[in-house]
Order: structure tokens, then C-alpha cells, then sequence
């Protein structure tokens, strides 16, 4: 779907992939979008039901427990996501005073005419470049579209390293696509993707470029993103209790992950916060906006769709039912996460393609 102001039309296939919703008033005035499924996946339970009564602080200090769970998404029979040769190295230029980490991705041939610059999750203090919703999903996208793959192993948050370092090694990274000693692409040739704080960082990016009127990527997208301090309301389903205590995300886990990403001060890069509280939103490229209806997180996908519509940039909101937070670990066997990626496989060809 594609939103331009309050007006809600369909966008090709992309209109298709999941279920009709319905649109409602908000506070605002403006509309939103939510999902009529009203059920938890049933491969939720079957994968992740072990979980249930789990402390999530666990997960911090538990290898173990962080281990059981990665496996958890994946079983035997389930297919595995393409294969495609990477190459790990460091990147530098004045974008970040340090060398940053990035895996590159390419086709057999090598070549190519468009890139994602993708940025993994894990609330600013985790989450790696191995995960399979950075590194499954970058194989997608080569597989999908051809385009290249430049995925951001930054840095994470601590007392010592918080914003704007993760964010200027995105901004780093982002530069090196675009430059003749990278891959010398055209930045409308180039999209950014951010799952959850990485959306984030790639919004902040965006939004960096702009204030510094420097050429725009040419779409952003957001999956099922962290974007604001102060969660915005979600219409919830009445059973998302039925989503395990480690996916959960409330406000004051929000808090707690910008907290530690934002420092002790208040600090701005070229007059733009770490988080988008209090940033206007116009003047963006295309953006394509994945929520799950089973996140505590999706308020914070159609703030941002409204805002930016508001504001005058064109998104495509996707509500995804069924799903939790960071359902893009599972594997593409499952209808949504499948559909999903091809979603985000169609915006990339659209955005980058022939102009």
C-alpha cells in the first residue's frame, strides 16, 4: 500500500500480499492501518513456545539460553536461505574517525547496478551480521534482486561508544557504496534497511543526508523498526500475551535500549536527535514500513508512516498478521516471512530500477 497524505491506494502485487485492512480514525486526524487477523501464528507456539515464562534479562547474561534460541527459529526440514559468497573487510572515510566492518554480498558475477545497505537489529546492544535476519535476508535480496549487499557489522552501544558512532559508521558505510574506491554506485541506486534499532539508525542516517543536503538513498526500509523514545500507542491484539516475554518489547525496555544508545547528553549530529521524538519527516526518499501485528513495536511503524505522509513522503505501510517482533529470523517457508521478503525484494527493483 501507498500512502500520500490520508489517501490509501494499492501499489501493484505489494497490495496483495496480505490481508485486507481496514483504516481508522486516530487522535491525529490522519488514518492508520491495522490488521483484522486477530490469531498468533500457530508456528509461533510450535517454535518458540518453549520460551514462555523465560526472563528476559536471561537472555543478557545466558549464552546458552541466546544459543537455544537462535536454533529455535529454524528446524530440519525447513529450507535454508540461499547461498551467497560474502566478503568481510573494513571500510574508511570521513564519515566515521574509526574503520568499520562490513560484509559485502554479491552474485557469482559480481556485478552490479543497485545495492542495500542493511542494517541488522538488536536494541543498539546486540544482534550481529550473522543473524538470519541480516544475513538470511541480505541473501534474499542478492537472490531476489541482483543487487548488491553491503551489511554494517558496527559497532555496539556502550559507555563509551553511543551516538552518533553507530550511526556515522551506517553514514560510512552508505558513502563507501556511493564512491569510486566502493562500488561506485549512484546513491538513487542505493536503498537503506534497518530491522528494529537498525531502522533506526538508517532513519537517522536519511535524515542526516538531508539536513546536510547531500544526495539521498533511494528508498529506506524500515522493518518492524525502533524509532521512538516514547512508544507511540498500538492497537494490540487481545491475545499478543500468547507472544513469549522475551519478545516483548514495552516501554521500559524501549527506554532502557535508547538510554544506552543515546549517552549521558543530549547530543545532535548536524542537528539530528538518535531518536525521532521530535524530528520532522519530510523531504524523505520512498519508504516501504513493515509492521507485525504481534509487536509491541507496531505503533511505532504507523507513527512513523502517518508522520512522514503528514509531512508530505510517500511510505507503504505493510501490516503483517500473525507475527511478533523480528519474525524475519524464521524461515521463508512460513507465508508471511516469505511474502515479506518478496515485498521488500519488489520496492528494491522499483526504487532502484529505471528511471
Amino acid at each position: 500500500m501507498t500512502l500520500r497524505g490520508s489517501e490509501v491506494t494499492g501499489q501493484g502485487d505489494a497490495a496483495a500480499l496480505f490481508i485486507p485492512r481496514s483504516i481508522r480514525s486516530t487522535s491525529s486526524g490522519q488514518k492508520g492501518i491495522h490488521s483484522r487477523m486477530r490469531h498468533l501464528h500457530p508456528e509461533i507456539d510450535a517454535r518458540l513456545g518453549w520460551a514462555h515464562g523465560v526472563d528476559p534479562a536471561q537472555l543478557m547474561t545466558d549464552p546458552e539460553l541466546r544459543s537455544r534460541l537462535s536454533h529455535s527459529y529454524f528446524t530440519m526440514d525447513d529450507e535454508e536461505s540461499p547461498v551467497v559468497k560474502y566478503e568481510q573487510f573494513d571500510i574508511s572515510n570521513d564519515e566515521c574517525p574509526y574503520p568499520v566492518s562490513i560484509r559485502l554480498y554479491r552474485t557469482q558475477s559480481k556485478s552490479a547496478t543497485s545495492a542495500v545497505v542493511l542494517v541488522h537489529g538488536g536494541g543498539f546492544l546486540g544482534g550481529t551480521v550473522d543473524d538470519q535476519e541480516s544475513d538470511g535476508v541480505a541473501r534474499e535480496i542478492v537472490t531476489r534482486t541482483g543487487a548488491a549487499v553491503v551489511s554494517v557489522d558496527y559497532r555496539l552501544a556502550s559507555q563509551e561508544h553511543h551516538f552518533p558512532h553507530l550511526h556515522h559508521e551506517v553514514l560510512a558505510a552508505f558513502k563507501w557504496t556511493c564512491s569510486p574506491g566502493g562500488l561506485e554506485l549512484n546513491p538513487a541506486s542505493v536503498v537503506l534497511l534497518g530491522a528494529s534499532a537498525g531502522a533506526s539508525l538508517c532513519a537517522t542516517a536519511t535524515l542526516e543526508l538531508r539536513e546536510r543536503s547531500d544526495e539521498l538513498p533511494a528508498g529506506l526500509v524500515l522493518l518492524y523498526p525502533l524509532l521512538f523514545k516514547l512508544s507511540p500507542p498500538a492497537d494490540s491484539p487481545y491475545d499478543i500475551d500468547r507472544v513469549p516475554a522475551i519478545f516483548r518489547i514495552l516501554q521500559p525496555s524501549v527506554e532502557f535500549m535508547f538510554d544506552s544508545y543515546l549517552g549521558p547528553e543530549a547530543l545532535r549530529s548536524n542537528g539530528v536527535h538518535g531518536s525521532l521524538d521530535d524530528e520532522t519527516l519530510d523531504g524523505l526518499p520512498p519508504s516501504l514500513v513493515v509492521a507485525a501485528a504481534y509487536d509491541d513495536l507496531a505503533g511505532h511503524a504507523h507513527e512513523f508512516a502517518s508522520r512522514a505522509t503528514r509531512d508530505g513522503s510517500v511510505v507503504r505501510l505493510i501490516d503483517v498478521p500473525g507475527m511478533p517482533h523480528g519474525f524475519l529470523q524464521l524461515p521463508r517457508s512460513i507465508d508471511q516471512v516469505g511474502r515479506s521478503l518478496e515485498a521488500i525484494a519488489t520496492f528494491v527493483d522499483e526504487q532502484t530500477g529505471p528511471r
